[in-house]
């Protein structure tokens, strides 16, 4: 992975599984006084078994696409069919309601304490840094090059929209007439 890649981050399944094993310490030490229905089990054990299926599909359907799977690994292919039909991240999606039956599962009132933060580090530091990432490669930027420049980019792209109805673009100082219309925007982010 290189400096310019914007998938810089902790590995995903990591978030949720540190903060369930932090929940336990601080629940020994000072332990929140409550008393667990029955139905917590149940439900803590059917939120904690149920999301596997959704990432073991995602993570077929990586395979049959020839991809990696590691959020840092070389990316072949964008997926769009599969659990990525109806989410762009279905492999993070099924980490909160793990984590949340985990919670409940082990009976870890400082799990909900720490809920906020690891909804916030897997949306910050995970599937945004993702989603950037899908966006900047369905507009042509390739791993490995730098991000640095954009700025003067994004104006250049503003002349080469006004000058797409005229058939012409400016790209570094030349003039090119374009014979081919611009691409239609891509499925979701």
């Amino acid at each position: 992975m290189s400096d310019s890649d914007p998938r810089r981050c902790l590995f995903p399944p990591a978030i949720p599984v540190i903060a369930l094993l932090a929940s336990w310490g601080p629940g020994r030490v000072w332990p929140i006084p409550l008393v667990w229905p029955s139905w917590t089990f149940w439900t803590g054990l059917v939120l904690f078994t149920v999301p596997h299926p959704l990432g073991i599909w995602a993570h077929r359907t990586f395979r049959r696409h020839h991809t990696s799977v590691n959020p840092r690994g070389d990316v072949v292919a964008i997926m769009a069919d599969g659990p990525f039909r109806v989410t762009r991240n279905p492999m993070y999606l099924s980490l909160l309601p793990l984590y949340v039956g985990g919670s409940l599962l082990f009976q870890l009132p400082w799990a909900w304490v720490l809920l906020l933060p690891v909804f916030l580090a897997l949306h910050f530091g995970v599937t945004f840094p993702s989603g950037a990432f899908v966006y900047l490669v369905n507009h042509g930027w390739h791993v490995g090059t730098p991000l640095s420049g954009r700025r003067s980019k994004r104006r250049s792209g503003r002349r080469a929209r006004s000058s797409a109805a005229s058939g012409t673009s400016r790209s570094g100082g030349e003039t090119r007439t374009t014979t081919q219309p611009p691409k239609a925007p891509s499925g979701s982010l």
